[in-house]
């Protein structure tokens, strides 16, 4: 996880990192939440069925992105049907995940500018 906190860190400025679960509930919690999490499979307090429920249940859209230290096809498929926006393991080249991340930001707004016009 560290990799991509690494990684993160060179894209987004103002990047808050949740340690756990607990912190991760008391971001989540907030009335503009972030739009992109990154979790780990298994955190101290919880996995990532946990923290992709809290990113579900955000005020705004979130999109949620599991991170895994081995590449597992059955995990994706599970992540991924759960609701997450994406599965990412180590081996990801560095020059992807701008993309990655870019287009996981973009689709965190469009959604929240669709919720806001539906709601008037």
């Amino acid at each position: 996880m560290r990799k991509f906190q690494e990684m993160v860190v060179c894209e987004v400025a103002g990047l808050c990192v949740a340690h756990d679960l607990r912190e991760a509930a008391q971001v989540m919690a907030e009335a503009n939440p972030p739009l992109v999490i990154f979790t780990d499979t298994k955190l101290p307090d919880g996995t990532w069925q946990d923290a992709l429920a809290l990113g579900l249940k955000a005020a705004e859209a979130v999109n949620v992105v599991v991170v895994s230290a081995i590449g597992n096809m059955s995990l994706y498929m599970e992540v991924v049907e759960n609701g997450a926006f994406d599965f990412l393991t180590p081996n990801i080249a560095p020059g992807d995940f701008p993309s990655l991340l870019r287009a996981a930001l973009e689709n965190a707004v469009a959604r929240r500018q669709a919720n806001a016009l539906a709601s008037h």
